[in-house]
């Protein structure tokens, strides 16, 4: 079958501000989806050697069904992307996973997140394709629109800690190292994270004089917060819980909502989230594919 008969189709540079529109009428289900694709296209503006391809059933963007795919960040020729549909059943999604030979298989790693009621479909899909799920996750989304977010409070920091932005040449290899969750072709990607992506960081003053990092947050591609870590030797302090509302609280100023998909059964992470004033509004799934 020739590419030009598959039941997706990449979306001409003119459609996808049309599609994008589609899954506004969707939030805030579908801000996670919205800003990935929107900041796979703006980092696309500095990383001229990557492809992102935005598919939808036929090319036709007014389904709300959509598989996203960023070619040629990630090492090794992996792929990473993103599907949704605002469709509530499914029926269309499945057809274009099981049907579909533009979705790269072989080469995905995982994908960002698949939401709670097509979770099982992708599963299926899956098998479907001879492929085999070697972690899945279920996550409980939390979400808070940009007027409450401005409004948060953002504790006192304790004496000789600061907060500043991530340097992706100084702080890099720290959150990689204590970011387990990745896989390991996705150094790039996390780069590009703290690159492009406000992203911030606690530092201390050690007893020598020297700064560390303490804790961390950066803004994940679906401009929510995708990683929230801190170092094993700094936690039990409220450095997570203090660096949480000073983000969310920038976010908000800057007319952005803040999303996160926390594991659900991490409930210190759940607390905390609640704590500074996040609500949840449904669950998603994440998977890793062994390739």
């Amino acid at each position: 079958m020739s590419y030009k008969d598959d039941i997706l189709q990449p979306l001409k540079s003119a459609d996808i501000p049309k599609l994008m529109n589609v899954l506004m009428t969707d939030l805030p289900n579908s801000s996670w989806i919205y800003n990935w694709i929107k900041t796979q296209l703006d980092w696309l503006k500095e990383l001229k050697w990557v492809r992102v391809l935005v598919l939808c059933p036929r090319g036709d963007w007014t389904t709300g069904t959509v598989i996203a795919l960023n070619v040629g960040l990630a090492n090794n020729g992996k792929v990473f992307g993103a599907i949704y549909s605002i469709e509530t059943d499914g029926v269309l999604l499945k057809k274009c996973l099981i049907e579909s030979e533009m979705i790269p298989w072989r080469a995905m790693s995982d994908y960002v997140t698949v939401s709670e009621g097509h979770a099982n479909i992708y599963l299926d899909a899956l098998k479907v394709k001879g492929l085999q799920v070697i972690h899945h996750a279920i996550c409980a989304i939390a979400y808070m629109p940009p007027d409450d977010a401005k409004t948060v409070v953002v504790p006192e920091l304790p004496a000789g800690a600061r907060i500043a932005p991530l340097d992706v040449d100084r702080d890099l290899d720290t959150v990689w190292d204590n970011w387990p969750h990745f896989p390991p072709d996705f150094k790039p990607v996390l780069q590009m994270m703290i690159r492009f992506n406000p992203s911030f960081g606690i530092f201390v003053t050690c007893e020598d004089g020297r700064e560390e990092l303490a804790s961390m947050i950066v803004q994940a591609s679906t401009v929510g917060m995708g990683i929230l870590q801190t170092l094993s030797k700094h936690r039990r302090k409220g450095f997570a819980h203090i660096l949480l509302a000073h983000v969310t609280k920038n976010m908000g100023q800057a007319g952005i909502g803040s999303m996160a998909h926390i594991i659900a059964t991490q409930n210190t992470s759940i607390v905390m989230f609640k704590k500074v004033g996040y609500k949840f509004i449904g669950q998603s799934m994440w998977v890793k594919i062994n390739n």
